[in-house]
């Protein structure tokens, strides 16, 4: 939590050990400057690349005093958790209450990362990512700027015999 006794405005930290255990050190993984809330980590490691990876849901974009409007963020480290490059991965906000963390899920495995999250406006929609290591190695940031493949919502959702994506390069 970012400050005493302020439970409303959260951060995301990784505590990490390389004694075994003996002693911890922890790492502010956001990157802004807001006081909004950051909630519901997930951290994966490729245990073929010892890259770390750590996502979230963020409210640094949110507009009014609530922080009900959710982006799905991705972080990165490639020295062992040392430092940590951070982007949003969603392109569309959600603002559904109550459901996020029963929705969202991340895996890696030689030099890919796979990010599937849910959310949405009116219904719940789910959105899934691959992104690989070379991508993250060249990574610009640029200040919460979309993502330069957009993926649509499924069509039907959920499926039944077949489903339709559409995308945007």
């Amino acid at each position: 939590l970012s400050g005493v006794g302020d439970i409303y405005r959260s951060d995301i930290f990784l505590a990490k050990s390389t004694y075994g255990g003996l002693t911890w050190s922890t790492q502010r993984i956001n990157n802004d400057t807001t006081t909004r809330n950051q909630v519901v980590p997930t951290v994966a490691v490729d245990p073929t690349s010892g890259w770390v990876y750590v996502s979230y849901l963020d409210a640094r974009l949110n507009k009014d005093f609530d922080d009900d409007t959710l982006h799905y963020y991705l972080a990165w480290s490639s020295d062992g958790g040392q430092t940590f490059q951070t982007t949003r991965v969603s392109q569309q906000a959600s603002t559904l209450p109550n459901i996020h963390s029963d929705y969202m899920g991340m895996d890696a495995y030689n030099g890919k990362v796979h990010l599937f999250w849910g959310g949405g406006t009116f219904n719940l929609q789910m959105w899934t990512a691959c992104v690989t290591q070379n991508t993250l190695s060249v990574f610009q940031p640029v200040s919460d700027a979309p993502p330069s493949v957009i993926f649509y919502p499924a069509f039907p959702n959920p499926a039944i015999d077949f489903t339709t994506f559409d995308f945007q390069l």
